[in-house]
């Protein structure tokens, strides 16, 4: 247990509608070692909504994003100062066949686009006006160094990269001046274990 920085005294009850993250900068393991605690408050309003939400409606690709967003503005007071659009399709049958080219399958694309690009654009879709109302904010996007070419592997994955950076490209373009900063994250290789799960060894030996 790394315990909470000196934020708020290390209690979030005292830091309504907020959080607090914390973070061992001498320990091993890199990110592995952040911490966030949420108010309890806000815990409190949220599943009190979600556990009042009846499930009589159909959950779609179209509708997912937009009910998530809905219940979470109903139930809590918006203030977003930091998005992070982290999520990726780490389904293992599906890296599998995006490493040959042959075996190319458009609803896997599909699939692959919805996780790792969709999702934060939806999710910018509807932070960004209470960013703006705010006076500003700062989104960030986890891209990777296998959008900036061509590849021998990966055809999915690099591919869905390439469009995040047109997006986080084009958001900061149109909201810059607004007070709104997009940056994207470029990570290296890195030997996790969904990153090892689908490498070949001639992949390894040239990492």
């Amino acid at each position: 247990d790394i315990g909470v920085d000196d934020c708020a005294g290390g209690d979030c009850s005292v830091s309504p509608n907020g959080t607090i993250m914390s973070y061992c900068h001498t320990c091993p393991g890199g990110l592995a070692n952040v911490r966030m605690e949420f108010c309890p408050e806000n815990i409190e309003l949220a599943n009190a909504h979600i556990n009042s939400v009846p499930c009589d409606f159909e959950v779609t690709p179209e509708n997912i994003a937009v009910n998530d967003f809905q219940v979470v503005e109903e139930a809590v007071p918006t203030r977003i100062d930091v998005l992070f659009n982290n999520a990726v399709n780490t389904n293992p049958e599906h890296s599998a066949k995006g490493r040959n080219f042959l075996d190319f399958d458009p609803e896997i694309f599909d699939a692959c686009m919805r996780v790792n690009v969709l999702g934060g654009v939806m999710a910018c879709k509807y932070a960004i006006p209470h960013m703006l109302d705010q006076g500003g904010g700062s989104i960030i996007f986890t891209s990777s160094t296998g959008s900036l070419g061509g590849d021998t592997t990966s055809f999915n994955y690099g591919a869905t990269k390439s469009t995040m950076n047109w997006y986080v490209q084009s958001i900061a373009a149109t909201f810059g001046k607004q007070g709104i900063r997009c940056n994207a994250i470029l990570p290296g290789v890195v030997p996790t274990p969904a990153m090892l799960a689908w490498a070949t060894p001639e992949m390894m030996e040239a990492f």
